[in-house]
């Protein structure tokens, strides 16, 4: 009876960790954000403070601006760039984790005025879902703009590149000056 049952032992803990489950492996399923994508989104909060308050970023910026994508896609690893109305991004990068969402941020910057945006991105193969974030702030002033959004449209476009949709939003260039003529 020993026998038998230091025999069992040895099979089954041999089986366990032998990592062969019997099961074949998945291929992961990795969501594509590869192409050019243009749309809308809808602003959903702004808040501003000290100096930056008094050129009134969030009366600028209305309801809705558009945006585009241009990104490429090796596995995990995105590379690309972004405009939001008149306001063109450097390149920038990022990874999908592992829920599937990709985060990207970029700056840009027109003279003393700075635009830090963050975007956390989800794709459903054909458009995009998501949120971003902005952060205005001016060298010289107090304060900050702090705008919140989500894409409320989205549609992938030709592979060709994508012109910047008609700005809607204000450029980096005009808040820049209204920010300095207060």
């Amino acid at each position: 009876m020993k026998r038998l049952i230091a025999i069992l032992t040895m099979v089954v803990t041999g089986s366990a960790c032998s990592g062969n489950s019997g099961t074949a492996p998945t291929p992961e399923n990795i969501p594509s954000f590869a192409g050019n994508f243009s749309g809308v989104y809808a602003i959903t909060g702004c808040s501003q403070s000290g100096d930056v308050s008094l050129a009134d970023v969030c009366g600028l910026l209305g309801n809705s601006a558009g945006y585009t994508f241009s990104l490429t896609q090796n596995g995990r690893s995105i590379t690309g760039t972004f405009a939001l109305g008149g306001v063109t991004f450097p390149a920038t990068s990022g990874s999908v984790a592992s829920d599937g969402t990709l985060a990207l941020s970029a700056t840009a910057v027109n003279g003393d005025v700075s635009v830090r945006v963050n975007w956390v991105l989800n794709s459903t193969g054909s458009d995009l879902t998501g949120t971003l974030t902005q952060r205005w702030t001016a060298s010289g002033l107090s304060g900050e703009a702090n705008v919140s959004g989500r894409i409320s449209n989205s549609a992938r476009t030709s592979t060709t590149a994508v012109s910047p949709p008609p700005a809607t939003m204000r450029s980096l260039a005009e808040v820049g000056r209204a920010i300095a003529v207060r």
